[in-house]
């Protein structure tokens, strides 16, 4: 998640601009903007797979 929200940096640093953009992409984006959001965060391992 953490990866997610900071827009893959890698950086380890957690803006609020980043907490920003994170809830208006979930709050305000289109459907297909939330549900991109969601499942790049059950995506762990970042493979682009997601199973049960």
């Amino acid at each position: 998640m953490f990866d997610l929200v900071t827009q893959q940096r890698k950086n380890e640093k957690l803006t609020f601009e980043d907490l920003v953009i994170a809830k208006g992409n979930y709050e305000k984006g289109t459907k297909d903007d939330t549900e991109e959001f969601i499942y790049q965060l059950l995506d762990v391992s970042g493979d682009g797979i997601v199973g049960r």
